[in-house]
């Protein structure tokens, strides 16, 4: 908001130091009753007017004028660049909330395929067709994948929290009590 108040007090500014290029109107009037000693009174008035016309001031107005006019400028462009980077850090927030997304998804699958594998060793275990080693190795593969998927939900949460601060939100749980974040 600052900018975009920057640039119309830079085009408030502009306009009114074009103003002091064109002439200038003055009107005064004044009235006045005098009495003497004798009380006999006279009413005296005049009216004035007067114009200013700028002829020549060195080009100094005309300097005035086309550094306000820069200065529009580059307030302008700050609006611009401020409205871009915003817009830009927007994109970015979706495209990173939309990858954690997919790498949770993805994590949840290797959960689920760890999970029947690690059943599958257990079988084979119990059957004596395997050695613990194997076992063990698909109970660690378990865990990893769980650990993955813990990692990929917490990514996913924060991805969720950038883009809303993205947008211009508060995160969801901001101004929720520890018993209202629980599940």
């Amino acid at each position: 908001m600052q900018a975009k108040e920057q640039e119309a007090a830079s085009n408030a500014q502009v306009k009114q130091l074009r103003s002091k290029r064109l002439p200038t109107l003055g009107v005064q009037a004044a009235a006045q009753h005098v009495e003497g000693y004798d009380a006999a009174g006279d009413d005296l008035w005049s009216i004035t007017t007067r114009i200013q016309v700028p002829l020549w001031d060195g080009g100094g107005r005309r300097a005035d004028v086309a550094k306000a006019e820069a200065a529009r400028r580059a307030a302008q462009s700050s609006y611009l660049a401020k409205k871009l980077q915003a817009r830009t850090e927007l994109e970015a927030a979706i495209a990173t909330w939309k990858a954690s997304e997919k790498r949770y998804r993805s994590a949840v699958s290797g959960v689920s395929l760890a999970t029947e594998t690690s059943r599958i060793q257990s079988d084979r275990f119990s059957n004596g067709r395997i050695s613990a080693a194997d076992l063990v190795d698909a109970e660690a593969a378990l865990a990893k994948a769980r650990s993955a998927e813990s990692s990929a939900l917490a990514d996913w949460w924060a991805a969720d929290d950038a883009l809303r601060l993205a947008a211009g939100k508060a995160p969801k749980a901001y101004n929720k009590t520890l018993e209202e974040n629980q599940p």
